[in-house]
């Protein structure tokens, strides 16, 4: 997770456990053809601005690991 955001909870087919700024969910045994897996994570921002959030997927039948970012706008405090 980019500085300035707090995990509020992550969800997925696996458990996950944090270090530092990392959410690891546990791998999954198998994937079947034509199957998917779906995995979110909930955060709050603490500062204005535009951040960037990686995902990394691996697998032991890959040799490189797949990274997907995406850019996320938050806002300051409107109340």
């Amino acid at each position: 997770m980019p500085e300035g955001v707090q995990l509020v909870k992550a969800s997925g087919p696996a458990e996950y456990v944090t270090e530092g700024n990392l959410i690891l969910f546990k791998p999954l045994p198998s994937i079947a053809a034509g199957q998917s897996a779906t995995y979110r994570v909930f955060v709050v921002g603490n500062v204005d601005g535009n951040l960037v959030f990686r995902a990394r997927v691996t697998s032991a039948a890959s040799p490189e690991a797949l990274t997907f970012e995406e850019l996320t706008r938050f806002y300051g405090d409107v109340r």
